[in-house]
Order: structure tokens, then C-alpha cells, then sequence
């Protein structure tokens, strides 16, 4: 019996947890891009925003762009980019 109500807490503490996370974060969906970065890493950058080319991973492993090399950030780019095109969400 005790057992029981343990995971009946459990249960209700994570679904309130979830939703207070989802409620505290719902507000994001509305964001577009920043003028800080995205820019020069994503949204004008058509080695990124172009989709997986065997041209885009090339320049990922061998250009510093914007004074930095980062390949796994810049593959994930690629990738969101090749998924969902240019939308922030």
C-alpha cells in the first residue's frame, strides 16, 4: 500500500514538473532568430542554411568561420536546416 502511494507521488510530482516547464517555456515557440549570431552562422550562410551538400561538410571541417571552428555545431545547423528549413522553433 505504501509502495503504491510512493509512485502516485511520483507520478503527480513529474507531471507537475512537466507542465510547470512547459507553461514557464511555451512563450519560446513565438521567437524568431537573434541579430546577434544567427546571421553569420545560420540564416546567411549558405553553407549552412543549404541543406547537407558534400560541398557543406567540407567547409564544416575545414573553414574557421567567424574566428571559431566548431564542426558539431555547425553539422547540428546543417542538420536543423535540412529538417525544418529556416524556422527557429
Amino acid at each position: 500500500m505504501k509502495r503504491e502511494h510512493n509512485k502516485k507521488h511520483v507520478l503527480l510530482i513529474c507531471v507537475t514538473l512537466s507542465l510547470a516547464t512547459i507553461i514557464a517555456y511555451e512563450q519560446v515557440r513565438l521567437n524568431g532568430f537573434v541579430n546577434y549570431d544567427d546571421p553569420a552562422y545560420v540564416t546567411g550562410n549558405p553553407h549552412v542554411n543549404g541543406g547537407i551538400t558534400l560541398e557543406s561538410i567540407v567547409w564544416v571541417f575545414t573553414n574557421n568561420h567567424v574566428g571559431n571552428w566548431h564542426p558539431l555545431t555547425r553539422l547540428s545547423h546543417i542538420l536543423d536546416c535540412e529538417l525544418f528549413g529556416l524556422n527557429p522553433l
